[in-house]
């Protein structure tokens, strides 16, 4: 027995990935997606890798939930690339956080970006990740957001240089 499982964090004998995946399809199951320990395993297993790769460190499921939770009810995910398109927005997302400098929350960030991949980008993880932020957070603004023009105005800026 594990020292969570002996803390009475996760039901008996569960693994932290096996109720991080019970809770995951709990939201996903009625846009008919799923993700299996495999592919949650991935998720994270990527994750580890662009946290290596930007140079960052992060602890806890806290990220990729949100991205599950923001992202689930996308017409573009198919059942079959379900893990794979999760694992490039994932990309993307942790891009436009090292480009903002962390002076974004990530609840904004991944509305945005949800925004733009539903409508702007037609569900390409490629075209919303060569978006700029200014762009990103511009048509954002008129939308849902009521961005600081400062902000913009500093958005723009940045991706000038």
């Amino acid at each position: 027995m594990n020292d969570l499982t002996a803390q009475g964090r996760f039901p008996s004998g569960e693994k932290p990935l096996d109720t991080l995946r019970r809770q995951c399809n709990a939201m996903t199951v009625q846009y008919n997606l799923t993700l299996s320990s495999e592919q949650l395993a991935f998720l994270f297993h990527h994750r580890r890798n662009l946290l290596r790769a930007f140079g960052r460190v992060e602890f806890g499921d806290r990220i990729v939930r949100m991205l599950i939770e923001e992202f689930c009810d996308s017409p573009f995910f198919e059942q079959q690339t379900f893990a794979e398109s999760l694992a490039e927005l994932l990309e993307v997302f942790y891009a436009f956080r090292d480009k903002s400098d962390d002076s974004l929350p990530d609840a904004d960030l991944l509305s945005a970006m949800h925004y733009h991949f539903d409508t702007t980008c037609q569900g390409s993880a490629a075209y919303l990740g060569d978006m700029t932020l200014s762009a990103l957070f511009r048509t954002e603004r008129d939308n849902v957001f009521e961005n600081e023009p400062d902000e913009t105005k500093r958005l723009e800026q940045r991706d000038a240089q």
